[in-house]
């Protein structure tokens, strides 16, 4: 299962897709996230090494896991952890966008939501 690095031109041309996963804090993904996305919570020092709890909440969230899924956080370190569980998980196209919220929010021009 590849993982694809993509940045922003890649995430606003899926904007709408319903496919982008955000996987902050309730509180970071509150104060403003990319229109659509889903917020499933990745804790990368978690007492269940196997992240059942969050791999439990993609697969509701997003239960198809042949289709394309973008993966993002703050800075890109939780996003990389994040899809390479979820690869592991049987997804088969994951997208980390590795510039995450800190390289969205760089630009104004990109739409935000609250």
């Amino acid at each position: 299962m590849a993982i694809t690095i993509i940045d922003a031109c890649e995430v606003l041309s899926h904007l709408g897709g319903e496919r982008i996963l955000d996987v902050r804090r309730p509180d970071e993904f509150a104060e403003g996230h990319i229109p659509g996305a889903r917020n499933v919570t990745v804790t990368l020092h978690e007492q269940d090494p196997g992240h059942a709890a969050f791999i439990a909440g993609v697969e509701a969230a997003f239960p198809s896991k042949d289709q394309p899924l973008i993966v993002y956080c703050r800075s890109g370190v939780r996003s990389a952890a994040a899809a390479r569980i979820l690869s592991h998980a049987g997804y088969e196209d994951l997208r980390d966008y590795s510039g995450s919220w800190l390289d969205w929010t760089s630009d104004p021009s990109r739409p935000v939501e609250r």
